[in-house]
């Protein structure tokens, strides 16, 4: 709000006393100043609109730096503010994350809308994770096989499967999977 809305409100028996608006216009300067600050440090640290420096002190809170530790494709370097941010929104998933398979799947359709993923337990602590690399960027790609997106139970195993081509699957019609005539018996899977 502004000064103005406030003294909107000043009923009628106190708007033409001169003294008493400056007064209060003095005051209410101080509480717009004080909430203005509030908003650009809120807007400032909030994922979505933070840019530079300020994702790196949003990463550092979440304990994710922007330089990896790990050789990913297409990568030199850090990570742009792009991929940064969607590198913390993960990790932000990844914190409130329930601990089950349905939890991650839910995660995945969160971060990759239209991406399809296929998670298989295989009840031996190990999970086949199958993934359609049509839309994905290779550097999506290598934080994905780096573990960084998808959440991981302590001591379980993941074989990352990506698919870039619509695979054969009965009883499936969708972009990567389909039937006869149309899904590939054996699409090009990297691991």
């Amino acid at each position: 709000m502004t000064t103005l809305s406030y003294l909107n409100l000043i009923t009628s028996e106190f708007r033409d006393q001169p003294k008493y608006i400056a007064m209060l216009t003095s005051i209410f300067d101080q509480f717009v100043s004080v909430s203005n600050v509030l908003d650009y440090i809120n807007k400032g640290l909030d994922v979505d609109s933070a840019q530079g420096a300020q994702l790196d002190i949003i990463g550092q809170y979440l304990g994710q730096s922007r330089k990896l530790s790990y050789n990913i494709t297409g990568l030199t370097g850090a990570l742009n503010d792009d991929d940064y941010r969607f590198l913390l929104k993960a990790k932000i998933a990844q914190l409130a994350w329930d601990g089950t398979n349905g939890g991650i799947i839910k995660l995945w359709n969160e971060l990759f809308p239209g991406v399809e993923f296929t998670l298989v337990d295989n009840q031996d602590m190990t999970c086949d994770i199958i993934i359609s690399s049509l839309s994905l960027s290779s550097i999506m790609i290598g934080l994905i096989e780096a573990g960084l997106i998808i959440p991981r139970p302590a001591g379980v195993k993941y074989e990352y499967s990506f698919v870039s081509e619509t695979l054969f699957a009965y009883d499936v019609d969708t972009e990567y999977f389909s039937g006869y005539d149309i899904g590939h018996w054996n699409g090009t899977v990297s691991n």
